[in-house]
């Protein structure tokens, strides 16, 4: 036999490019010529097909005045290949100039006698990549604030030394020095105020920095993602940690409380937040006690199911042991300030001596001076910190809400204001929610409980052009000595990235969702026709297997529906057509179509007040229709179910009883949430996402109703809702 192949024609090896999943592009000509480029390179472009036979710097201008077409040309002069990696380059985005990293090579195509003929150009997208290191970066040089932070503790503890010297020397004043040496201890003892309420406040601030994370996985709690500082804090190497259990890595953690907490969590899914709290590690050296600020948040997968925590940890042992021997410090001043006052009665001095005590006094006010000048130095650190903070902080003072500091990134969200500081907070937000926003600080200053929240939208300018953000929120109260609340931190991080995430994942829901729904149609229109024949011909077989395929054609519809409602709702393209009609006659519709597919079950409705409501029909039959559904699926032994519609304080109380399996207690909470299906041994036939009961809360919430429901195992379960008497709006 003998030994073919296939050579490729110059259109067939293109076509074959083009399909590559990397991004790639072919130019001729020394004019750069674009013989080819696949959809990837065209969406990093942001061009369409219209630009193929084009030179490059008339395809895509923006090139022009950067480096890449000069490299290109030499290239094929030269005929040397050439790489790089994280090179930047400015493109067009969504309308306006962007920076973008890429890894890319240039490789020269050479004919036979070395001349070129094409340049070969592949790319990857690298951006996310960059950023990344380039946090990294930053967290390290907050890492050498909080190093500075240390050292001027240092300096404040030499400083109180001294100052313990120079009181030991003036036991010789006499009783009309002591005067002046108690207004001097006053002043003292007032800067150690400010300093301690300074550095209280830069720890609240810091608190809420980006700090050491570990992400744990599973009952185990399997270490399933690290950041550099915490492997730092750990003392260990990312290989040693990564996929083993917490437990195998720390066992000496076993005795602490950490481990029942990291349970909990998983759990309940309620966050634990504590500070400067002990903990034990092994060294080689043997145990040592560190102290942590620690943060554990509930992280869910994408079926909404928890599945890991989140650990935030904050070693903050230096700041314990520092204030703990400046409090011993302190303690120690006043005993020998007491010590002072005895021995001052007793004694006498020398007018030379009195002239020798006051050159020391002098020398202690310089001293003093100097402490002040630390202060002040640490408070402008710590306004610095704010300013380079990777989130938004704003610090508000007092009932007033007062703004004291505010870094960049809060000034562009507020609209970027002039001479913002030292102006009330109410006069500078822009957005239509402001009265929203001050009722909730003020709740947060009274209560001294904070408040957060999610996806909260407003607008960003970025080089004097504006665009839509979202930012996850947290308003976050400071305590004094005495508990009071007396200042307010906001931080706002930007979301927008995930949000916009959320919205393309809605689109192509409801994309597939509605493509499904052409070829069920036609299904459901052949399974009539044959439907109709079967019953001509009278065979009975097939009429029960295409009742069947019916009935599953019915399911997979209203799934597909249902998918499609949620990608409606959460992108805001679903609204309400009210209209003016009577409740129970919606009802005693839809309990009619009940009982034709649901024969096995009895439906009575008791109570049915003849009420009229404006809303939309649909939708309220949708709640209805699914609710109804529920209970014919989840009371399969149990055939009563009860329906009662009535009007109590302007409002229409719909409640359907069934008698079937019941739900627990720990599930009630959860029935609402998009995609939760309560798991048990009685209901795993049972088909569904978890979408009905989300849906139809979503509808009632858009009504201005609410929906709830109460159960009692082995007995059934009762669904609320109620709709509020709107009237139309003229």
């Amino acid at each position: 036999m003998n030994n073919q192949y296939q050579q490729f024609s110059d259109r067939e090896l293109l076509e074959i490019l083009s399909l590559s999943p990397a991004a790639t592009a072919i130019y001729t000509t020394e004019q750069l010529i674009i013989q080819m480029a696949n959809d990837t390179m065209l969406n990093f472009w942001g061009r369409n097909r219209d630009i193929i036979g084009m030179p490059l710097k008339e395809a895509v201008p923006e090139l022009a005045n950067q480096s890449f077409i000069p490299l290109l040309k030499e290239v094929w002069n030269t005929g040397i290949t050439y790489t790089a990696t994280d090179m930047p380059a400015e493109l067009v985005s969504e309308g306006s100039m962007k920076t973008f990293y890429y890894d890319f090579a240039y490789r020269a195509l050479k004919r036979e006698d070395g001349t070129v003929y094409a340049i070969l150009h592949t790319a990857d997208d690298v951006t996310d990549r960059n950023l990344h290191q380039q946090a990294i970066v930053h967290t390290t040089a907050l890492t050498g604030a909080l190093e500075n932070e240390q050292a001027l503790n240092e300096e404040l503890t030499a400083a109180n030394e001294e100052l313990n010297a120079t009181n030991e020397e003036m036991l010789s004043m006499q009783q009309n020095l002591l005067e002046l040496n108690n207004d001097l201890e006053q002043r003292v003892a007032d800067r150690v105020k400010d300093l301690a309420e300074s550095k209280k406040l830069l720890d609240e601030i810091l608190h809420q920095l980006p700090a050491p994370v570990a992400v744990l996985s599973g009952p185990n709690q399997v270490i399933e993602l690290t950041n550099a500082s915490i492997l730092s804090f750990w003392n260990k190497d990312r290989d040693e940690v990564i996929g083993r259990p917490m437990l195998e890595v720390f066992p000496e953690l076993s005795l602490q409380p950490f481990p029942s907490q990291w349970k909990e969590v998983l759990e309940t899914g309620k966050p634990i937040a504590n500070r400067e709290k002990p903990v034990v590690f092994n060294k080689e050296q043997g145990p040592r006690q560190y102290y942590v600020d620690y943060y554990y948040q509930p992280l869910k997968n994408y079926v909404g199911k928890r599945t890991s925590i989140m650990a935030t940890v904050i070693d903050v042992t230096d700041k314990v042991e520092s204030r703990q021997q400046l409090e011993d410090n302190q303690r120690m001043l006043l005993d020998m300030n007491d010590e002072l006052s005895t021995m001052n009665e007793e004694m006498a001095a020398t007018n030379e001596e009195l002239i020798t005590i006051n050159e020391e006094l002098a020398e202690t006010r310089e001293d003093l001076l100097s402490t002040v000048e630390k202060v002040e130095k640490s408070e402008a650190r710590f306004r610095f910190l704010v300013q380079q903070a990777p989130v938004a902080v704003c610090i508000l003072n007092g009932p007033g809400l007062i703004i004291e500091s505010v870094n960049d990134m809060m000034l562009s969200i507020l609209g970027n204001p002039a001479d913002i500081v030292g102006k009330r907070y109410e006069e500078v937000i822009p957005y239509p929610e402001a009265e929203y926003y001050l009722k909730l600080l003020k709740e947060v200053m009274l209560t001294g409980k904070p408040h957060s929240g999610n996806e909260a939208q407003g607008i960003i300018e970025t080089e004097g052009e504006s665009h839509t953000a979202y930012f996850n929120y947290i308003f976050q109260p400071i305590h004094n000595e005495k508990g009071e609340t007396n200042t307010i931190m906001i931080v706002a991080a930007d979301v927008t990235e995930q949000k916009e995430d959320e919205l393309r994942k809605n689109d192509f829901i409801g994309m597939v969702s509605h493509e499904l729904k052409t070829p069920l149609t036609s299904l459901n229109g052949y399974t009539q026709i044959l439907q109709q024949k079967a019953v001509k011909t009278g065979d009975r077989f097939t009429i029960s297997a295409l009742d069947k395929v019916s009935a599953q054609i019915k399911k997979m519809t209203s799934l597909i529906n249902g998918f499609l409602n949620i990608s409606r709702l959460e992108s805001g393209k679903i609204h309400l057509q009210k209209e003016h009609f009577y409740m129970d006659e919606l009802i005693t519709e839809l309990v009619e179509e009940s009982r034709l597919t649901s024969a096995t079950h009895e439906i009575s409705i008791p109570v049915s007040e003849h009420i009229m409501v404006y809303a939309d029909r649909d939708k309220i039959g949708s709640v209805i229709s699914n609710l109804l559904s529920n209970a014919v699926k989840y009371s399969p032994m149990a055939k009563d179910i009860e329906i009662y519609s009535e009007l109590k304080n302007d409002q229409v109380h719909f409640r359907i009883i069934d008698q079937g399996m019941g739900i627990k207690a720990q599930d009630l909470e959860k029935l609402f949430d998009r995609f939760y299906r309560v798991e048990g041994s009685q209901n795993q036939h049972i088909s569904g996402f978890g979408i009905g009961l989300y849906l139809s809360a979503e509808i009632m919430e858009r009504h201005e109703g609410s929906i709830s429901a109460t159960s009692v195992i082995g007995k059934g379960s009762t669904f609320y809702f109620s709709l509020p008497l709107l009237k139309e709006q003229n």
